[in-house]
């Protein structure tokens, strides 16, 4: 095996912080089911729990995953937003080109039966194509994978305002990851002036081919945007339904690709 397809060990890391009187003191509570992971934290700071997982590259750590606003500890990724997260959503967008103009294709994924896993330890988790958006004349300074975030939250706010006091929603995504902990915080809108929905946090995580399962489900909503573009591009002769945001100047409309 050559030096460039070898796979380097992957490290899954547990940033926290303290409450500021706890004189720099930390109880850690490890599980009795001798599984050696972390139950507890004490002097915890609330929400201020991160997990995420990276390699070792030539230069510097490279970040695979990132899962911020956590309460509950775990050494494991999956356990980790299994446990803290109600919804967890995967989300991608690929940039393309329509008639010599950029366009972005974007797909929506859902994670299922994880909290039935999370129960047995154990189970089938299933990936579930939710929707997908295809966006056309979209101009060259626009982020198309913000659009695409938009466009889902928009299309699914009456559900996300609906179980706002309720569940707490994972949005999985690929990009942005230097601006998540700002978005995340509500200091700067995650697009145009628009800001997350207080129940939604944004999370990252690279499609890997020694993947976990949050990295395994970006790798299918990346397959599935490609495939959105190649049929948008394949039946674009055909009538669709255009829609458009008015108050949005970045891109001239979009079609919605329904389950």
């Amino acid at each position: 095996m050559s030096k460039k397809n070898k796979i380097l060990p992957r490290k899954e890391w547990l940033e926290f912080v303290t409450e500021t009187d706890c004189n720099g003191e930390l109880n850690i509570n490890y599980s009795i089911d001798g599984s050696g992971d972390i139950n507890s934290i004490n002097n915890l700071k609330d929400s201020f729990l991160t997990h995420f997982r990276s390699y070792q590259g030539e230069n510097k750590e490279k970040k695979l995953s990132v899962i911020s606003s956590g309460e509950k500890p775990s050494l494991s990724q999956e356990r980790f937003s299994f446990e803290n997260f109600d919804k967890i959503y995967f989300i991608d967008t690929n940039d393309s080109t329509f008639r010599g103009q950029k366009s972005c294709s974007t797909a929506v994924y859902e994670l299922l039966y994880f909290k039935d896993a999370l129960a047995t330890l154990g189970g089938k988790l299933c990936f579930k194509f939710l929707v997908g958006f295809y966006q056309f004349d979209v101009l060259e300074v626009a982020k198309g994978e913000r659009i695409g975030w938009h466009l889902f939250i928009e299309n699914s706010r009456i559900l996300l305002d609906a179980i706002e006091s309720k569940k707490d929603i994972l949005l999985v995504t690929d990009h942005e990851l230097g601006l998540h902990e700002k978005i995340n915080n509500r200091e700067i809108p995650y697009y145009l002036d628009f800001f997350l929905p207080k129940n939604v946090t944004l999370g990252y995580a690279k499609a890997d081919k020694a993947g976990s399962v949050l990295e395994s489900g970006m790798k299918v909503a990346d397959k599935m945007s490609n495939k959105i573009k190649e049929d948008f591009h394949k039946y674009s002769s055909k009538r669709l339904k255009i829609q458009t945001l008015k108050y949005d100047n970045n891109f001239k409309g979009y079609i919605e690709v329904p389950n």
